[in-house]
Formats: structure tokens, C-alpha cells, sequence
């Protein structure tokens, strides 16, 4: 389920999500609210800076985006499946020597921002 998406979901389900999502952007229940269904919960969660040591690992890649923009297990989002949390990693400056050589042109940039090993990354691929 997408942040604010409610795709097959009942109208009793959504207004629960709701209230849980109430609940955690006023910080009320996050200890629980770290374990929550709903990937918009725990994504609130996340940009709250509670449970990141959680959420690093979680399954949806949007919540382990906000971990990494906490600036939170960067050795471990590193190697992230997904492009934009190890753009995130980028952005922060961690892991450019690892970032450098990562198959998504984005990434690579984010680390051309840093201005590392520029020598290597004039020749990129992407930049032609």
C-alpha cells in the first residue's frame, strides 16, 4: 500500500490507518507504531527519528529512504536494493567510494555533487 493509498481497503480500514497516522505524526504510540501494516505509519515513524535501528531493515524502501535521509545505518543502506535510498547515502557523503561505481547514473551524480574523484567520474558514461 502506497503512503496514501487505500487500494482494497475497507472504509473501516482506512479510517483506522488514518487515525494511526494521526497518532504518529503527533508522536503518540510510536514504540507500537514502529511495527505497524501500514508502510505510511512506519514511514511517519521514520521521519519522527524513532526505531530507525527497525526500520533500516524494513521492506518497504520508502521507509528505509527516510531512515537514510536520518542519516541513519548509511553502512547499511549503502548496499540498499533501491536506487533512491542509495542516492540518499550519496547525498549524505557516506559510502562515494563504494557509490561511485553504482549502476544507477543518479547515484553516481550525487557523488559527482561531493566532488570525488571527479578524474574518474568525467569520463562516466552517463555524461556523454
Amino acid at each position: 500500500m502506497g503512503y496514501y493509498s487505500y487500494k482494497n481497503v475497507s472504509p473501516e480500514e482506512k479510517k483506522l490507518i488514518k487515525e494511526r497516522r494521526k497518532k504518529a505524526l503527533n508522536n503518540i504510540d510510536l514504540d507500537k507504531l514502529v511495527y505497524d501494516p501500514d508502510p505510511g505509519v512506519r514511514r511517519i515513524v521514520a521521519s519522527k527519528g524513532y526505531g530507525l535501528d527497525i526500520l533500516v531493515n524494513d521492506e518497504d524502501e520508502h521507509v528505509r529512504l527516510k531512515v537514510a535521509y536520518k542519516g541513519y545505518g548509511l553502512d547499511i543502506l549503502v548496499n540498499d536494493k533501491d536506487k533512491y535510498v542509495r542516492w540518499a547515502v550519496a547525498d549524505k557523503g557516506y559510502g562515494l567510494d563504494v557509490l561511485i561505481n553504482d549502476r544507477c547514473e543518479w547515484v553516481r551524480m550525487s557523488v559527482a555533487n561531493h566532488g570525488y574523484r571527479l578524474d574518474i567520474l568525467i569520463n562516466d558514461e552517463s555524461s556523454r
